[in-house]
């Protein structure tokens, strides 16, 4: 608690100096004592500390402990997460941010020999404390919009609106990590209520996904694969848009260019996902409308077919890596 203690003092006196113009010079704290235009400098000095709290916060202690009130009867570590939401301009003072906000909410899973996570091999202690980090910060008033915020490049310090500077690569690795640890794999210790205002909050944002299929980092990429087809799942009305913003921008053509045609095994699978989430419509949407324009009419009755065996599917995908 004391750390986080430490980081909010940090960014309110880095906030408050930015704002008024400048302030004292203490050699002690460097972020204390920022004068317009040296913000980021100042931020920067917060970067040790966020990383050492991202390592306290995954150990056992650190992550049952770290949201725990103090003496006025609130948490240091979620007045830090809230302020540096709405005031970090540091790229890299914000990444550092969220990845201790992301040690918070999601206890780290162990792995297995193939390198996938395994949930169920989760203490069920650990699962318990991360359903009670995720309720407190989750339902923190501010904290959805600011996570979702983040990914359109928007803070309360640095401007509002989609038309600002565009969130950085490390940002929406962080932010879509954050949000699918929630929304996707770790919904199991989500809160219905929370479940519903985060999802609430991406639709709203939407279109930042498109953006992030932009990407060459295959985190992102996949990552915001699995949020929309959340969205597409729990939230029919914004799977419409998402579906009229992919078309709009050309991401249904490239997508399917790349399904069909990308000498990647991964990109194909990835961009297969996403058409298959695209093309999900009635019968005579836009998507399919477009889709019998694309290929020719015989291709069309492979789509009326039953659904695969898992076998089946494991064949055409030993012959799509031949």
């Amino acid at each position: 608690g004391a750390l986080w203690g430490l980081v909010e003092r940090l960014l309110l006196r880095a906030s408050a100096s930015s704002s008024s113009g400048g302030g004292g010079s203490s050699s002690s704290d460097v972020a204390a004592a920022a004068p317009v235009g040296r913000r980021p400098e100042a931020e920067r000095a917060l970067i040790p500390l966020y990383q050492s709290l991202c390592v306290l916060c995954r150990t056992e202690h650190g992550f049952r402990t770290a949201l725990s009130e103090d003496e006025g009867g609130s948490s240091a570590a979620l007045r830090a997460v809230r302020l540096g939401l709405a005031t970090l301009e540091d790229d890299l003072a914000s990444y550092w941010s969220l990845m201790a906000l992301g040690a918070l909410l999601a206890r780290r899973r162990s792995v297995s020999g193939d390198g996938s996570g395994d949930s169920d091999s989760v203490d069920e202690n650990d699962r318990e404390a991360e359903f009670v980090n995720k309720s407190v910060v989750l339902g923190a008033e501010g904290v959805p919009e600011g996570l979702v915020g983040r990914l359109l490049g928007r803070t309360r310090a640095g401007g509002d609106g989609d038309g600002g500077r565009a969130a950085s690569e490390l940002i929406l690795s962080a932010v879509g990590t954050i949000l699918e640890g929630a929304l996707c794999s770790g919904r199991d210790t989500t809160s219905p209520e929370h479940f519903a205002a985060l999802l609430g909050a991406l639709s709203r944002g939407h279109r930042a996904l498109l953006s992030m299929l932009r990407s060459p980092a295959p985190l992102i990429t996949e990552n915001t694969a699995l949020l929309l087809r959340t969205l597409t799942t729990h939230s029919p009305d914004t799977a419409v848009l998402v579906r009229e913003d992919a078309l709009t921008s050309g991401a249904v053509l490239r997508h399917f260019r790349t399904a069909v045609f990308s000498p990647s095994e991964g990109s194909r699978y990835l961009s297969r996902y996403l058409c298959s989430l695209w093309f999900g419509g009635d019968k005579d949407c836009m998507e399919k409308r477009l889709l019998r324009r694309m290929i020719p009419p015989g291709f069309l009755e492979y789509l009326n077919v039953p659904p695969l065996s898992a076998a089946e599917e494991d064949q055409l995908d030993e012959k799509g890596r031949a």
